[in-house]
């Protein structure tokens, strides 16, 4: 899986492919360098970011709780394993509309869903150049059992896609429709959504994705349960220790499963460093649950005549 900062410079194509607009590398760089002044969105909150500001809450953002289901009840889940086809409110962050399209919004809003192990926060730099360049409005979601969303014991890909439909009808937009962008395992996620609910997706951007499963994919998923696997048996050790010996030591159990130091470096951002009060658990992603679920990102469910005829965008 190729690093984000790889992924950054093909965003001439990616932003086209959003905007119907060309593109300068003069712009991206002049982004990067300002800071956002995009908006939070909470359930009655607004927060304004700007340079003298340092903000310590949470931008997580579940959708509320009083929303209408969906409408939508089919059982898409054709995988083995899930239990429990219901979806959960995620936690994600949104950065509002700028300019003209705050004024007038003629652009979908645009949905980042991060890799395995990953989690919103993955893709905040590259959300707010995104936000600053094409005006729309971003949302960055924690899927479920990652980050600061739900934890639960059921986990496939297409019940983290039912997850996404939930967030859509639950959040109040201008546009009927949402595109949306998927790294790895939230391409995946895209593909199975654009199948499922077409006319909820305005465009998809796949990134470093794909619905075969290759020998390459089979050795990375059977990498990270390795380590994962690892972690687990000496999670009481680890809880014993804080901060950076707590990370040392995990290090050490899976430099040998996870050689890339990106890779490693992604995964181990999982481990809560710094004991909170009430906390429960030291991961941030549900271990117990992906390794419940063996075949969890080695199985497609299969559709028939099902069809995605908008613009679609892969990246590798």
């Amino acid at each position: 899986m190729k690093p984000l900062s790889s992924i950054f410079a093909l965003f001439c194509s990616f932003l086209e492919v959003l905007s119907g607009m060309q593109f300068l590398t003069r712009g991206l760089a002049s982004a990067a360098l300002r800071p956002p002044k995009a908006i939070e969105t909470a359930v009655g909150t607004a927060v304004t970011l700007n340079k003298t500001q340092i903000r310590k809450q949470s931008y997580c953002t579940p959708p509320p709780s009083h929303a209408a289901s969906s409408n939508n009840d089919t059982n898409y889940d054709n995988t083995k394993g899930t239990s429990n086809f219901k979806p959960v409110n995620l936690a994600y962050r949104a950065l509002e509309c700028r300019g003209k399209e705050r004024d007038k919004q003629t652009k979908t809003p645009l949905i980042i869903h991060h890799s395995l192990y990953g989690r919103k926060e993955n893709w905040n730099p590259i959300s707010e150049i995104i936000n600053r360049i094409t005006q729309r409005k971003i949302i960055n979601v924690d899927a479920r059992n990652h980050g600061e969303s739900p934890h639960t014991k059921d986990m496939s890909l297409p019940l983290m896609s039912k997850d996404i439909i939930h967030l859509i009808k639950q959040l109040k937009n201008g546009s009927d429709k949402f595109s949306f962008l998927g790294h790895s395992m939230g391409g995946r996620i895209g593909i199975l959504l654009a199948l499922m609910q077409p006319q909820l997706v305005d465009k998809l951007v796949v990134v470093d994705s794909s619905v075969v499963v290759n020998e390459n994919s089979r050795r990375r998923w059977s990498h990270l349960r390795q380590a994962c696997s690892s972690l687990m048996k000496i999670e009481h050790r680890l809880k014993l220790e804080q901060g950076y010996e707590r990370l040392k030591i995990a290090n050490k159990a899976v430099e040998n499963i996870i050689v890339d130091k990106t890779d490693r470096a992604n995964f181990l951002s999982n481990l809560i460093l710094s004991d909170q009060p009430n906390q429960e658990s030291i991961w941030r992603v549900n271990m117990t649950a992906y390794l419940s679920h063996p075949d969890m990102m080695l199985q497609v469910p299969t559709f028939d005549d099902a069809c995605f005829k908008g613009e679609t965008l892969f990246i590798n």
